[in-house]
Order: C-alpha cells, then sequence, then structure tokens
C-alpha cells in the first residue's frame, strides 16, 4: 500500500501489525513505517506520537529523536503555521 501510495490503507496494515503482532513489529520496526505514512498525509502530531511511542524499543533513540525534530520544523514551515518561536 504504501508503495502505491494507498497511504490509508498502509495505516490500517501497519496499526494491525502493531496490534496483532507487537514484539514483531517492534523488531521489523512497523512503527517507523507507520511514522513515514503519517507523515505523507502531512500529520505531523500523529507521526511524533508514533514515534515517540517506539523510541524506547528503536536501537537507535538519537535516530527517533532527530525525526521528530525534524517533523517538528516541517510543520512549523507549512503555511498558516505560527513557526517555531525561541
Amino acid at each position: 500500500h504504501l508503495a502505491t501510495r494507498r497511504i490509508d490503507g498502509a495505516i490500517a496494515l501497519f496499526k494491525g501489525l502493531m496490534e496483532k503482532f507487537p514484539q514483531q513489529a517492534r523488531d521489523e520496526h512497523v512503527g517507523l513505517s507507520l511514522a513515514v505514512c503519517y507523515e505523507e498525509k502531512n500529520d505531523f502530531k500523529a507521526a511524533r506520537a508514533v514515534l515517540n511511542e517506539i523510541r524506547g524499543f528503536y536501537p537507535r533513540p538519537d535516530f527517533i529523536d532527530l525525526k521528530i525534530q525534524r517533523l517538528a520544523e516541517r510543520e512549523a514551515q507549512l503555511p498558516g503555521a505560527q513557526g517555531l518561536r525561541k
């Protein structure tokens, strides 16, 4: 589904895999693919939520932190966004 750009189908599939086979989904990094699907739909909040959920199981949490930071930056650059304030 993801390769053919049927994002909603891919989201449903990945969520189902994570529910039915949680350990194998962690081992195969299905959550990362799910986050990519949400990112494709510009649902950055959902993508960050998934990444935060899998952060503790991912072998490189620094990579997940970087992805979360980049998603926040992309979201801030969307039309109508208030941007990141310092």
